[in-house]
């Protein structure tokens, strides 16, 4: 099967995105048409004006165990997106990713486990495409 890639935006992992919070979000987005870009922006601006704080790497972590919960640990993998995104607090650059492994590793992932969500996953997802792709554009005999 496939993988869920989480990406830890603010806005995906932040505990303090309730429902009243998106309501004011879809509010100011109306009838809009867009992409992603508006809709972050507009969470990032609500949350500047209710003083809401930032998530965290412990809410990072919580992501991703109910993550695998849901799916299984076959079926999730990480991104990282630094190019100006909000980001939880103490995940502000890339030399901060190895707290995610320390953060796993501590709540009883295995290196088995690591594996698959830092890259394993996404790496078999891959695989299997190409693996179709090559199929589907062979050359009969």
């Amino acid at each position: 099967g496939g993988v869920i890639l989480i990406n830890f935006h603010e806005a995906s992992v932040n505990r303090h995105l309730t429902p009243e919070v998106m309501d004011e979000v879809y509010r100011r987005l109306g009838g809009r048409t867009g992409d992603l870009r508006g809709l972050w922006a507009t969470i990032a601006a609500v949350w500047r004006e209710r003083g809401l704080p930032r998530a965290t790497l412990d809410d990072v972590l919580d992501h991703i165990d109910h993550a695998v919960r849901v799916a299984g640990i076959d079926h999730v993998g990480l991104g990282s997106d630094f190019d100006g995104a909000a980001l939880p607090a103490g995940l502000d650059d890339v030399t901060r990713l190895p707290w995610i492994t320390y953060g796993l590793l501590r709540r009883g992932y295995t290196e088995a486990d690591l594996y698959k969500l830092l890259g394993g996953n996404v790496l078999r997802v891959l695989e299997a495409a190409e693996a179709t792709a090559r199929r589907l554009t062979a050359s009969p005999d």
